[in-house]
């Protein structure tokens, strides 16, 4: 069998010789810019979901991104493993841009989707074939301090693309702050393409891993289950004898990963349950601007930067990431613990920024498990594990966003029958109906009943940081009876 190389920033081998971190600017913009275009959506989705003659439908719009990240990210793993990275890289920039130009010019709810669905596949590869390029070429002490740079592009694109974005979206409407990011991804990818070397990977096409023996069935089933679960819970493998499973067993069984990667999905179903739903808050009941809601939210994750920095310089002297992931766990319940007592009656003023010290925490955690990945991965199954540890955040995302929606949905009705008593039966049936589908509807309303309604939001959103921390405690379960692996 041939013998395989993929020294992709040159001819050195992996972990031998230091790597100078401007090679992956290239790549930093595109997590720059892939992170932009999430939090544009996270402020506009309201505003695209009415626009596109369907309010209630705004939780689409955010897992329909989701959804093409996770079907991509398996695909990605399996290929890259087999045939290198770079060119499902470039790829990665291309439909990202043409996602991009479909959501920006179609008129309707499910054009929209499809465009958003693509978006999410180009986001997972140029996020995800970062990460796998980070392990292969740096040594395990410095791979939390280049992770560092990561997020920290990911979470500038956070906090400059929602406030431009909205900013755009209050001057000349959404559409240009999704048309306009597609001429930015095809320079990324020209960037790309003169800055990564042609791959040095000798192909073996006779390998019984090909993409002809891919699961195609496992891929498809997978889509209809996670489709299945999104239009469930918003308005919207073995079993064929797969020799090459989308998730490879040996990956996911291995010792120490499987911790790992559902931790992920119960941090990030934490994470999405109070970050998706507080634009809503913020417009519903502060009455903020879309440029206002991601200014406020940018603000509060530049608390991600500085605990990935902290991670990075810790990680530099110790490999001690047990230790470091429980602290951040600490530091995140707490800052949820406060939201539960103060947002109790609502969010007011500086009190949005409870979410800075909860940022930091996660940005701490999220650092010291990608160096307990980086350990326990089998190093011939890099790319695959990576890409499970994406798809599992994905997957995280999708619970966290669409179960908690609901739940708020639903709890909200309640206590709009519950706090609705100046309208008898038959009339308050259908101003409930009206509100679940469309809050705009409030407008409409008399000054008290108008009092009515955002109390019974509030109360209603006080699931919402509950059910978060919740969800923080499960995950500080399964660290505490995790086992710390040195890297010997």
């Amino acid at each position: 069998m041939a013998q395989e190389q993929e020294p992709l920033l040159g001819s050195k081998k992996p972990h031998q010789n230091r790597v100078d971190i401007t090679k992956l600017l290239a790549g930093l913009v595109g997590v720059f810019l892939a992170s932009a275009d999430k939090s544009i959506l996270l402020a506009t989705q309201g505003e695209i979901a009415s626009s596109l003659q369907s309010p209630s439908s705004a939780p689409l719009l955010l897992v329909s991104y989701n959804l093409g990240f996770c079907i991509a990210l398996p695909v990605y793993g399996f290929l890259s493993d087999i045939y290198g990275c770079r060119w499902f890289l470039l790829s990665a920039y291309a439909l990202f841009s043409v996602g991009c130009l479909i959501s920006g010019i179609v008129t309707s709810l499910w054009p929209f989707v499809l465009g958003r669905f693509v978006t999410g596949i180009g986001g997972a590869g140029m996020t995800d074939l970062l990460s796998v390029l980070i392990n292969e070429v740096f040594e395990i002490t410095e791979v939390a301090s280049v992770r560092s740079y990561v997020i920290a592009a990911g979470i500038l694109g956070q906090a400059c693309g929602g406030p431009l974005g909205g900013l755009v979206t209050d001057m000349v409407g959404w559409r240009w702050s999704l048309v306009g990011q597609a001429p930015i991804g095809l320079l990324c990818l020209g960037f790309a393409y003169l800055q990564l070397p042609i791959s040095m990977r000798i192909l073996d096409l006779k390998s019984p891993m090909s993409l002809w023996n891919f699961d195609w069935c496992g891929i498809v089933a997978f889509f209809l289950a996670i489709t299945s679960f999104i239009l469930g819970t918003t308005d919207g493998i073995e079993k064929f004898g797969a020799r090459n499973p989308i998730i490879p067993p040996s990956v996911v069984a291995s010792p120490g990963l499987g911790n790992i990667f559902f931790g992920q999905v119960v941090y990030f179903a934490s994470i999405s349950t109070i970050l998706n739903n507080l634009p809503g808050y913020l417009s519903k009941i502060n009455h903020l601007s879309n440029s206002s809601i991601a200014l406020q939210i940018g603000i509060s994750g530049l608390g991600l930067i500085l605990g990935s920095i902290i991670a990075g310089k810790i990680m530099r002297k110790t490999v001690k990431y047990r230790h470091l992931s429980l602290i951040a766990i600490l530091l995140s319940f707490s800052a949820q613990s406060v939201m539960i007592v103060r947002w109790r009656n609502g969010i007011q003023g500086l009190e949005m920024h409870y979410c800075f010290p909860w940022a930091m925490g996660s940005g701490m955690l999220l650092s010291a498990q990608f160096i307990a990945l980086s350990i326990w991965s089998p190093q011939e199954q890099m790319a695959s594990a990576t890409a499970v540890y994406y798809l599992s955040q994905q997957i995280g995302l999708i619970i966290g966003t669409s179960v908690s929606t609901a739940a708020l949905q639903r709890l909200f009705g309640y206590r709009l029958e519950m706090n609705l008593v100046d309208i008898v039966a038959p009339e308050k049936t259908k101003v409930i109906a009206k509100l679940l589908d469309d809050f705009g509807f409030i407008s409409k309303l008399s000054e008290t009943l108008r009092v009515a309604v955002e109390i019974s939001f509030i109360e209603a959103y006080r699931l919402i940081p509950a059910l978060s921390i919740v969800l923080t405690i499960i995950l500080a379960t399964l660290v505490s009876f995790s086992k710390e692996k040195s890297n010997i």
